[in-house]
């Protein structure tokens, strides 16, 4: 029987004959077979085994000591004077505790999604309104906004002011709104 056990791995179903990459040392007979390693398969299961102890069977334990000893949350009056935080909604303890530490309040959540919807109707229609003032330029064939550069209001109020105040010590007024109307 050991015979044909060594037979079936040369031999194939439909007759042909597999030739095995062997290594023969010293000519005693032993051989052995060139394979791939399993060296990172093996590490692979190590890891896996290693992290699924770490991680997942203390949570588990954990899950189950929470059920055990302190169960559900039971249903209660609310009192007219108390506001319930948003975690005091959950039902089991450990979902308690994550939505206090670790997930966001869902009315935070709720005015950030909407901030940022506002936000983008906002671009939307400033990018629409640029549009429709590119449309009517082009419509009249108008070419001034081609050439007008922004600039900041505030530093020409300052040197405005700056100048001003310079020509007051000087005598020079040129600004109208304070000259004394003619001498009549």
């Amino acid at each position: 029987m050991a015979v044909l056990s060594v037979c079936r791995a040369v031999v194939k179903a439909n007759g042909e004959c597999l030739w095995r990459v062997q290594r023969r040392m010293a000519g005693h007979g032993r051989t052995l077979p060139i394979m791939p390693s399993n060296f990172q398969y093996n590490k692979f299961k190590d890891y896996l085994h290693f992290y699924f102890l770490v991680g997942a069977v203390p949570c588990a334990l954990l899950s189950l000591y929470l059920g055990v000893f302190y169960g559900e949350a039971q249903l209660a009056e609310i009192p007219e004077d108390y506001t319930p935080k948003q975690w005091e909604y959950e039902r089991n303890p450990l979902s308690r505790f994550l939505a206090k530490y670790v997930t966001y309040d869902p009315q935070v959540n709720y005015e950030q999604t909407m901030y940022k919807l506002n936000y983008e109707q906002e671009v939307a229609c400033l990018h629409q309104i640029q549009k429709q003032v590119i449309d009517k330029m082009s419509e009249r064939h108008d070419y001034q906004a081609w050439y007008y550069r922004g600039f900041d209001a505030k530093a020409y109020r300052n040197i405005r002011e700056l100048f001003q105040n310079e020509n007051l010590y000087t005598g020079i007024l040129t600004d109208y709104s304070q000259e004394s109307v003619g001498n009549e």
